[in-house]
């Protein structure tokens, strides 16, 4: 509790940053180019470290991130994971319609370029794929969370192959991502929803979290051509995901059980 002493203070800043981006992510911050991103992107990446360092998150990357047309695919842990990767790196994301509900982040992450998917819609997955086929043929980096969801285990879960075809369609590479989070050097669970838990308990509680290590490791890069075959990437992809995410198999399944019972 008292890592509340300055993260409430810091809560009242995120919520003007909050507002302020809102006001640059609209189409005239866009177009509008400061170096290497546009004031949109900017402002997207202060407004998402500010939440990190709110809630605690101490982000590494290490390896390389590849910049696009690019397909960067990533174990799903939380729903940190969005915040985490946008302040490394400016990203269009493919996520679940629910996201957009949520108070505040959802707009922000709309407002970042985001593409929603309804579950067991295949229109929705239709309208996905065209996205992320424009956004690719316009040279940016799309992520998605091939697990479909955060797995109800600990460790990584099955990557679908069915989200990669847009990047083999435009012949984009496929960069695998592992997130880790850590808590005095072990794999973290906590940052996971709980069963039958809200967004609004999730965010309340992870307010109260220790200070949390999350490493994100950037992964060799696949290449894609028209004979690549889905299942196969997807299998590559998973495969390199989990070698990193656990490469010593210290996971502690029975403690990863207790913080989030399944």
């Amino acid at each position: 509790m008292l890592h509340l002493l300055y993260r409430l203070p810091l809560l009242a800043i995120q919520a003007i940053a909050s507002i302020l981006s809102l006001l640059f992510c609209n189409p005239l911050g866009h177009r509008i180019q400061l170096g290497r991103y546009t004031l949109a992107q900017h402002a997207m990446r202060y407004w998402a470290k500010l939440t990190c360092r709110l809630f605690g998150l101490r982000v590494k990357l290490s390896g390389q991130l590849h910049h696009g047309p690019l397909l960067v695919v990533a174990n799903h842990q939380s729903w940190q994971d969005v915040i985490v990767l946008l302040s490394i790196e400016p990203l269009s994301f493919v996520a679940k319609q629910e996201i957009r509900t949520w108070p505040l982040v959802g707009f922000l992450v709309a407002a970042a370029g985001t593409l929603f998917l309804k579950r067991g819609s295949a229109e929705s997955s239709s309208q996905a794929q065209d996205g992320m086929h424009q956004a690719l043929a316009s040279d940016k980096i799309v992520l998605i969370f091939p697990e479909a969801g955060v797995p109800l285990t600990p460790g990584v879960g099955r990557f679908h192959g069915r989200l990669f075809a847009p990047a083999i369609t435009n012949q984009a590479p496929v960069q695998p991502i592992a997130i880790r989070y850590l808590e005095n050097g072990l794999l973290s669970q906590r940052s996971r929803f709980k069963p039958n838990e809200g967004f609004a308990f999730s965010f309340f509680r992870l307010l109260t979290a220790p200070i949390t290590d999350v490493e994100v490791h950037a992964l060799q890069l696949l290449p894609t051509n028209q004979q690549t075959q889905r299942r196969q990437i997807a299998a590559l992809s998973e495969k390199l995901v989990r070698d990193c995410y656990d490469p010593d198999n210290v996971l502690d399944h029975e403690r990863a059980r207790r913080e989030r019972p399944v």
